[in-house]
């Protein structure tokens, strides 16, 4: 069933005791940046910086982030793009949230408008992570959490220039501020 029988991808360690993904088809760095295959890397080459400062726009008052709702968890991004998101949703009391994300190992995926398994599992087959397209949104946070990833990471090609993260689970957002749009 999709990518429940996951092929895991095979993880060495050298002197120094960094992990290294091998027989990946192409490597997961930060940024954007391309790596050719059939080398080694470096699983610290994926992790981001520590905090990240994100925000997220929200017309809906609640005690803590629902990252089973999302495509694939909850979206947060730069200043802009949460003001976007409110625009697009005039309903209710818009608000914007300032979080500090703890997302340490964010799989760094594109954004095709959305993060359903028809756009996410052909990426996830290409990058190695899995052999079979996941075909629910479960399946597919659950495939990228097995190949060690905690987030995603992604140009943000809808709302706006920059990086946007999803948080896996609540308890990686910590809300530092409450804004007005």
């Amino acid at each position: 069933s999709g990518c429940a029988r996951t092929q895991r991808l095979a993880l060495s360690a050298d002197a120094s005791g960094l992990g290294h993904v091998q027989h990946a088809p192409r490597a997961v760095l930060p940024d954007g940046l391309a790596a050719p295959p059939g080398r080694c890397y470096a699983l610290a080459m994926c992790t981001a910086p520590s905090p990240v400062i994100a925000f997220h726009g929200t017309t809906a008052r609640f005690e803590s982030f629902d990252t089973e709702r999302g495509q694939l968890g909850s979206h947060f991004g730069t200043l802009e793009q949460a003001r976007r998101i409110l625009r697009a949703h005039r309903r209710g009391s818009p608000l914007i949230l300032r979080c500090q994300l703890q997302i340490l190992r964010p799989l760094r995926l594109q954004d095709f408008g959305t993060f359903s398994p028809i756009a996410v599992g052909p990426q996830l087959v290409e990058l190695g992570i899995c052999s079979e397209e996941p075909r629910t949104n479960a399946d597919s946070k659950a495939t990228i959490r097995l190949a060690g990833f905690d987030g995603v990471v992604y140009a943000n090609e809808r709302e706006g220039a920059g990086d946007s993260w999803i948080a896996f689970d609540p308890a990686q957002v910590f809300v530092l501020s409450w804004l007005q749009p």
